[in-house]
């Protein structure tokens, strides 16, 4: 196993501030309660040996 350095990570790996801008409106909008989060629905499917799930969010 190797491990890195944090100037290792820091010249390695880009942050996307886009990314970063869009969980951080995210987290908000659901500590502001503008969130849908009906659960989550699945179904399974046994002739192919599989399972189908649904997940539907959504920001108001």
């Amino acid at each position: 196993m190797r491990i890195f350095s944090r100037s290792e990570l820091e010249k390695t790996v880009k942050l996307d501030t886009d990314a970063l801008s869009v969980v951080r409106n995210g987290f908000i909008a659901l500590a502001e309660n503008r969130v849908a989060m009906p659960p989550i629905l699945s179904m399974e499917v046994a002739e192919h040996n599989g399972v189908v799930v649904l997940s539907e969010k959504g920001v108001h």
